[in-house]
């Protein structure tokens, strides 16, 4: 199975597992798998356990967890992931991106309103990333987005080099990527959404199905924004803009 394909496989925010070995513990066991390093995601971890609290578990009280990071080798996950099922966790919270591109190149068959074209360009490796972003200024694209995907944001200075190298405007979602290098991210606040994960993960332990949860839409959506970026691109940004970021890294 190919990097991206298994990205995607593990992209949902909790997968769920038989809940059967609960009954023989004295408290359930949550796995979590993340493609990032423990310290590229506290905040958002910090979310999730709130998220547990308010669903009335706390780790080391009445649940525990089993924490595993891939640090950015990608093809670590299989292995880690099989070993969290040899442990019988209850729930895995995992997180390595989407299917975002994949909604991308179907909506993008013809030009949107603002005559304007989206060309997809993919990177799964280090040694995809020049090729890729050298493809696009082949094509004449005149800014970058930036996938949602956990691989391509372990990669973002890689990636803000790059770019710049071609003055190519970037574009995330999320702050790693503009304190990274990339010019502006706007995107939901990822510390809120994983909250919102960790109160999935303990209503799952409480006994719901996972199927009749509701899908939720986040609200709160964050604007960031690198000015020395900007500088070096020769970018003025509107002061209505810059007004409006939630922070301004330089």
């Amino acid at each position: 199975m190919r990097r991206r394909e298994f990205i995607a496989l593990f992209g949902s925010a909790a997968a769920t597992w038989p809940l059967a070995a609960r009954a023989q513990q004295s408290a359930p066991l949550i796995g979590v798998l993340h493609g990032v390093s423990a310290a590229q995601w506290i905040d958002r971890m910090v979310g999730f356990h709130r998220g547990l609290g308010e669903a009335g578990f706390v780790e080391g009280r009445n649940v525990k967890v089993e924490y595993r990071w891939a640090e950015g080798q990608f093809d670590r996950l299989p292995a880690m992931a099989a070993d969290l099922v040899d442990r019988k966790v209850a729930v895995i919270c995992a997180g390595a991106g989407d299917v975002a591109i994949r909604a991308a190149m179907a909506a993008t068959k013809t030009t949107q309103r603002l005559g304007l074209e989206l060309i997809v360009v993919k990177a799964g490796s280090e040694g995809e990333i020049e090729s890729a972003v050298g493809d696009g200024v082949g094509q004449l694209a005149q800014a970058l987005s930036i996938g949602n995907d956990a691989y391509l944001s372990s990669r973002s200075r890689q990636i803000a080099f790059f770019a710049l190298r071609h003055a190519l405007p970037t574009m995330s979602e999320s702050r790693d990527g503009v304190a990274a290098g990339l010019l502006v991210s706007y995107g939901p606040n990822q510390a809120e959404t994983f909250r919102r994960a960790g109160l999935y993960v303990g209503r799952i332990l409480k006994g719901e199905k996972p199927a009749d949860l509701p899908v939720i839409q986040p609200t709160n959506f964050e604007l960031f924004i690198n000015l020395t970026t900007a500088k070096a691109l020769g970018l003025q940004i509107p002061g209505q803009l810059l007004g409006r970021a939630d922070e301004l890294i330089e």
